[in-house]
């Protein structure tokens, strides 16, 4: 279940402090958009796997990504959308370390990607890259 309480430990974080956790969309959970809000998907990407130590009782380090992109309603003022990129780049700032379970997760860096349009939505990316030491199994 480790790799399992890395997304927790992400989500977690996420709806725990973020100022508008009611509109965040969770990977695979249908969510009916209203044209005038802002709304943050999450999607959980994990990456990589090295082996760090040796033995049965080794670990190895576990990389990914976590993109949170902000949907901003077409036809607004990117203000807003800013201040958003600038709270979640906090929630994720470089150095930062949640907990789940018995997993700690490491916050790299959060990088804002430029924004685009999309349908009726102007999108703002943002991935955050994380690793984390798991028992070798």
């Amino acid at each position: 279940m480790a790799r399992a309480d890395i997304h927790k430990a992400l989500s977690k974080h996420l709806y725990n402090n973020f100022s508008l956790p009611d509109n965040i969309i969770w990977e695979n959970f249908p969510m009916e958009l209203t044209l005038t809000e802002y709304y943050f998907q999450e999607y959980y990407m994990p990456t990589d796997t090295e082996q760090k130590t040796l033995g049965s009782s080794g670990e190895m380090e576990d990389f990914g990504l976590y993109q949170i992109s902000i949907f901003s309603p077409i036809g607004v003022s990117t203000t807003t959308a800013e201040s958003y990129v600038e709270e979640i780049s906090g929630l994720f700032k470089s150095g930062t370390i949640l907990t789940e379970a018995s997993v700690s997760v490491f916050i790299n860096k959060s990088t804002p990607a430029q924004g685009f349009k999309q349908d009726n939505w102007y999108i703002t990316p943002i991935t955050i890259s994380w690793s984390c030491y798991l028992p070798i199994n």
